[in-house]
């Protein structure tokens, strides 16, 4: 009888089907766990709960498990479970996890129904596969690894903004990992910054592109700092997935920026004293040796008389080159007065003024357009005093203006020696008076000023030079 009756210590069967799936969940890598077919877990997951950080409470409540799943991909989960349960049949699906260091890993969930003989689900059973997880860790501690070592708060967020990764500067700016970045960051803006900064993110945000933000930001001892911030957003399969952020403390920088601004602002101010109050006494002197020039002067009187006159128009002309520097350099750029001009008759008036050089002019088409004639009578001269102190004695200066499409282009051609190649880069950066001429008295700004007028009217310069061609500089004017 012995033999034929079961054991006093056999466990009874649906306590052996218990056991066997105990052992089961030890002894496979994989994550297995059982919920009823409206996705309640049946019975406690250790492994679940040791990957997760849950508590045996959190996840046999009802659905429990689907807390620790990313906000983006519940819905389509515990769908796609339901809808299995449903139809009775087997199914799969890849989301998100937040693992117990709050970072969110993708994990792939397979599932099975288990049926009784009548067809009705009793429970499903769910198998989580952790090896692809644990290869995406190692990425994700990498990152984490970089973001700690970076002097700037660095953060990643899902697409409802919830932190997915805060490294430690962050974390101590906006909270603890899996809050709501926006929230934080938006109580500690400054009052003054807090609409303008606001809207722009929400710009940024709609446009799903990469932005910029400066702002100044409460830190943790109160006081505000100004931070530049910049985020982009995170794609997958082209959907904006999330963001990542960096924001850098930029608070002595700024101040140093600052204190140049004023500095610059204080000479720009100088520098416009200073040219109204030494304007005064050269145009008294211009107007004295007009005057002097229209008497009747002796011989040795004319001499000294036009040096006078000459001395104190070279005075004036630096004087103004050097108030246009000032402007172009800390002003913003040379400021213009646009009127319809004609190039073709102004370069006509400006050679028939030339007296140290010959200049031939040519025009093809109508060259008039919308500029600033006395920066372009500036311009003009400029050249044509540089085609004269560089140019071969005794060879005329070339003043041609060619009409186009949409511009006009101007350009003076000189013959001589060839400008340097080493020279040509820097051509028209201020104070470089060019190796052709070590003993000229000019401030090296000519060219200089002559590629801010063409910029300011939205156009550009170049030059060539060669021995046999000459030299040449090419301005070339938007209409």
């Amino acid at each position: 009888m012995l033999g034929t009756s079961p054991s006093s210590h056999a466990p009874q069967l649906p306590d052996l089907a218990e056991r066997r799936f105990r052992a089961l969940q030890q002894a496979i890598p994989e994550i297995v766990w059982s919920a009823s077919a409206s996705g309640d877990l049946l019975r406690d997951a250790p492994a679940w709960r040791e990957l997760t950080g849950q508590t045996e409470e959190q996840l046999l409540a009802p659905l429990g498990w689907l807390e620790v799943v990313h906000p983006e991909d519940r819905e389509r989960t515990l769908q796609t479970f339901l809808a299995a349960a449903n139809e009775r049949k087997a199914w799969s699906v890849e989301h998100r996890l937040r693992l117990a260091d709050q970072t969110f890993c993708r994990m792939r969930a397979r599932g099975a129904p288990v049926l009784d003989d009548s067809g009705r689900v009793l429970e499903i059973i769910v198998v989580h596969a952790v090896g692809r997880p644990q290869r995406e860790s190692q990425s994700e501690l990498l990152m984490r690894t970089l973001a700690e070592s970076i002097p700037a708060l660095v953060w990643r967020t899902g697409a409802d903004g919830r932190s997915e990764f805060l490294n430690g500067m962050a974390r101590r700016f906006f909270g603890p990992e899996g809050g709501i970045v926006r929230d934080a960051w938006v109580e500690r803006l400054h009052p003054d910054d807090r609409e303008r900064a606001m809207h722009e993110r929400a710009r940024g945000v709609h446009r799903e592109e990469l932005f910029d933000l400066q702002y100044r930001m409460r830190d943790d001892s109160g006081e505000y700092r100004v931070f530049y911030t910049r985020t982009a957003p995170v794609r997958e399969n082209g959907k904006t997935i999330g963001w990542v952020g960096t924001a850098l403390d930029v608070t002595d920088r700024t101040r140093v920026e600052s204190e140049v601004r004023r500095v610059a602002a204080f000479t720009e101010e100088l520098l416009a004293i200073v040219g109204h109050d030494l304007r005064d006494p050269l145009n008294i002197v211009l107007l004295a040796t007009t005057l002097l020039r229209m008497t009747e002067l002796r011989d040795e009187q004319r001499k000294p008389v036009a040096r006078i006159a000459a001395a104190a128009e070279r005075a004036a002309r630096m004087l103004e080159t050097l108030l246009d520097f000032t402007q172009a350099r800390i002003g913003g750029g040379i400021k213009l007065r646009r009127a319809p001009t004609d190039l073709a008759r102004l370069c006509t008036d400006l050679a028939a003024e030339q007296e140290r050089i010959q200049v031939e002019v040519s025009a093809t088409g109508d060259c008039s357009g919308s500029w600033d004639r006395a920066r372009l009578e500036q311009l003009i001269g400029n050249l044509l005093r540089n085609a004269a102190e560089h140019g071969a004695p005794g060879r005329a200066v070339e003043l041609r203006c060619t009409a186009e499409a949409d511009r006009v282009v101007l350009s003076v051609r000189n013959a001589g020696a060839p400008i340097a190649p080493e020279m040509m880069p820097t051509l028209f950066e201020p104070f470089k008076r060019g190796a052709r001429g070590p003993g000229s008295r000019n401030l090296g700004l000519g060219l200089y000023i002559v590629r801010q007028i063409a910029v300011a009217h939205g156009g550009s310069v170049e030059a060539r030079s060669s021995a046999e061609e000459g030299t040449e500089v090419r301005v070339l004017l938007p209409r």
